[in-house]
């Protein structure tokens, strides 16, 4: 372990040469640019309070959201995964992606899944029926690149990418892969991204046709189009849960996909 270690250890360490702090002072220092970038994500991803009227807002969502997901796909979706399945998850993954903390890839364990795949099954099934992962598993490396400019300054200029361990990849595909056959079933043929057999470009079509209409028909016309910053990242937890508990999605499901954020850690 240690060998692979030192043989990936030059990929890792921020390209930031400088950050403004808070009060439009411009950081060189290492351990000031890494303290400047952990209070703008805390800021940012740690939770807040939640209040009376946050709680009463997600209870009128919640209203309104119907059971959608049948018994038997519910059985589907919580059944032990199966050793094929996992080899279908890491093989669906990028072959050379970087390698997190465990520094193992893909292809280390299409090598040797003879020799690791049943343990690997063991493992991942604990994890979905417990909704707990060993921390070392879950551990990952956080790394900072630039959505343009090298050399800004400003924190929110950079893209915080997570190196995960393979295990964990490999844990999270195989979930992904089973919750592509429930998508079609719950999500809005509004929306257009994201899901298999749908395209955003969808959106430019729907736009000229509106717009086509609306003039035939004499109409007037109001397109709005609205983009939330850091969306994913603002969403709570907590809200997901609640919401896919109400959407009929079984209490076991819901505990093996927490287990992939609850028990994660960066550094």
């Amino acid at each position: 372990m240690e060998f692979f270690k030192c043989t990936t250890k030059k990929f890792f360490g921020s390209p930031i040469q400088a950050l403004l702090d808070d009060s439009g002072q411009l950081c060189r220092d290492a351990t000031e640019i890494r303290m400047i970038a952990t209070r703008y994500y805390e800021h940012l991803l740690t939770a807040e309070p939640l209040s009376q009227q946050v709680m009463e807002c997600r209870n009128q969502i919640w209203s309104h959201i119907n059971e959608i997901v049948p018994p038997n796909m519910n059985r589907k979706l919580v059944v032990p995964f199966s050793s094929e399945e996992l080899r279908t998850a890491f093989s669906a993954l990028p072959k050379h992606s970087c390698p997190s903390e465990d520094s193992l890839s893909v292809t280390f364990f299409q090598e040797y899944w003879g020799i690791i795949g049943e343990r690997l099954k063991l493992v991942c099934n604990e994890i979905f029926e417990t909704g707990h992962m060993p921390v070392p598993m879950a551990a990952s490396l956080i790394y900072m690149i630039p959505k343009g400019d090298r050399q800004s300054a400003d924190v929110s200029k950079w893209r915080p990418i997570t190196l995960l361990n393979t295990v964990y990849k490999i844990y999270a595909k195989a979930l992904s892969i089973r919750f592509l056959e429930v998508l079609p079933f719950i999500i809005h043929s509004a929306q257009t991204g994201f899901v298999k057999e749908r395209s955003i470009l969808d959106n430019i079509f729907t736009f000229w046709e509106a717009v086509a209409i609306a003039k035939k028909s004499n109409q007037e016309l109001a397109i709005l189009l609205l983009d939330f910053e850091k969306a994913y990242d603002c969403v709570e937890w907590s809200f997901l849960e609640g919401t896919l508990i109400k959407m009929g999605f079984s209490a076991r499901w819901v505990r093996g996909v927490s287990s992939l954020y609850y028990s994660a850690t960066g550094s």
